[in-house]
């Protein structure tokens, strides 16, 4: 007796918990997760049910099928957390159609081990904000008639490695390096993305949806640009070392100047079984920017070598797979000698991921990562009237009390 009422008690609390949702919509959220019946009921935390008399029972996996045919109601607790595994808001659900998936981003990405995988949810969610996100700021660049920028798809893969890295030195103006006491790395980058963005390029540090429990993997992306001649876009993954950061920025900054738009997983100069031809041509308009040929050659390659490229890639705020590749290209050392450096520099990687211990607070890193271009554009903006607070707030992630704080 005592089961029956348990069993009829739970029964009675879903059905009067259960929420109206479009079983059609539920199967392509998690289709477009990318997400097998087994992964999300994992992610959603659905548990099996045992059977009971002569009722059967049911693997998660069962339970979200059954819910997906529309046999069994949607609890909303579940809702919940069906929403929070494929990285949708609740309301997707309650839609009588899947929504239409504006998707111009092209996938160069070239990782030997994930050729052609679904994107994650949560990298799928990070590039529905940044669409989003270049949207408004499109729509605010239009309203105050900025003119079009004329670098942007001014060059074509097809021209010549030293005169597209030429046309960046430019629009940005002269190497920081030279013209500025660049002490390391990170100094390195914020002098190139400062020089980017005054250029009229936005420059973002986007790798989570919040936080690190959504953290996007390097596998997925280490760059991402929209080759907008009104906005153009690029968002660096800060999951990233600085060194390889400032590869990666280079690297984006090709894409804007030969027109294509998309999101790339390169790894430096290494050199993938996928690798494809616009990607190989902007590794090298990035590595030219960074270590031009007519200075490398003058280097001394001494042994021990990796001792005498790390000293080049200190002089040259780069990595020392950036040199080591580059010294290859240009013979100065042989295919097994980079192959050494290389793995020395991964296996060095893997003892010391991060660069940065500490830091100043959160306000100052959120600014940080937004840029002062994306926060300044959308703050005006909402003075001006063309957006409200809450719509400034949302697109750049932080709450409308944390606004001023973030701006200063």
């Amino acid at each position: 007796m005592k089961k029956i009422f348990i069993y009829f008690f739970e029964v009675t609390m879903v059905s009067s918990h259960s929420v109206p949702a479009n079983p059609t919509i539920l199967r392509w959220a998690r289709e477009d997760a990318g997400l097998s019946l087994e992964e999300a009921a994992d992610r959603a935390k659905i548990h099996p049910l045992k059977p009971r008399g002569q009722k059967p029972g049911a693997t998660p996996a069962e339970r979200l099928q059954s819910i997906e045919s529309g046999e069994h109601p949607l609890s909303s607790t579940l809702l919940k957390a069906l929403a929070k595994a494929y990285r949708r808001p609740e309301i997707t659900f309650f839609l009588p159609i899947p929504p239409h998936k504006e998707e111009f981003l092209a996938d160069f990405r070239t990782v030997d081990s994930r050729p052609n995988t679904a994107d994650s949810p949560e990298f799928s969610a990070l590039k529905r904000r940044i669409i989003s996100l270049h949207k408004a700021l499109k729509d605010i660049a239009e309203a105050e008639e900025e003119a079009p920028l004329a670098f942007v798809n001014s060059e074509t893969s097809n021209s010549s490695v030293s005169s597209v890295a030429a046309a960046i030195r430019s629009v940005l103006g002269p190497d920081p390096r030279k013209v500025s006491r660049i002490r390391d790395e990170a100094e390195f980058f914020k002098a190139l993305r400062e020089q980017a963005q005054h250029a009229g390029i936005y420059v973002i540090l986007l790798g989570d949806l919040g936080s690190h429990h959504s953290a996007i993997p390097l596998e997925e992306f280490r760059g991402m640009c929209i080759s907008d001649s009104l906005v153009p876009m690029i968002v660096i993954n800060p999951n990233d070392t600085l060194k390889a950061r400032v590869f990666s920025l280079l690297h984006e900054i090709c894409h804007i100047f030969i027109g294509a738009t998309g999101y790339c997983n390169g790894d430096g100069v290494i050199k993938s079984h996928y690798d494809r031809a616009q990607e190989t041509f902007c590794n090298a308009v990035a590595a030219e920017y960074l270590v031009p040929e007519s200075e490398l050659i003058k280097e001394n390659f001494q042994e021990p070598l990796m001792q005498s490229i790390d000293k080049i890639a200190k002089k040259f705020k780069v990595s020392s797979i950036v040199i080591a590749r580059r010294a290859k290209d240009i013979h100065k050392i042989t295919h097994s000698d980079y192959n050494y450096i290389v793995q020395t520099c991964i296996e060095r990687a893997r003892s010391f991921r991060n660069d940065v211990r500490g830091g100043p607070d959160a306000n100052a890193v959120m600014a940080f990562h937004l840029g002062k271009k994306l926060v300044s554009t959308l703050i005006n903006a909402a003075s001006n009237g063309y957006i409200g607070f809450n719509d400034a707030s949302s697109l750049l992630g932080i709450s409308v009390a944390r606004l001023e704080k973030v701006a200063r």
